[in-house]
């Protein structure tokens, strides 16, 4: 559970970007914190993005 109001802020934002169900809007399928309390997001990109 976070405490800190940027970790609340991630894990709403995390919560509504997992809701998106768009083409050309990357889907979310996992967010979190680290143990080090680095937040994390998981997503799979559209095939069209260049990612370098």
């Amino acid at each position: 559970m976070v405490t800190d109001r940027r970790g609340l802020r991630f894990e709403q934002e995390a919560e509504a970007f997992g809701r998106l169900q768009q083409p050309g809007i990357a889907q979310s399928y996992s967010a979190g914190t680290r143990e080090t309390g680095q937040s994390v997001l998981a997503y799979d990109a559209p095939q069209r993005w260049m990612i370098h």
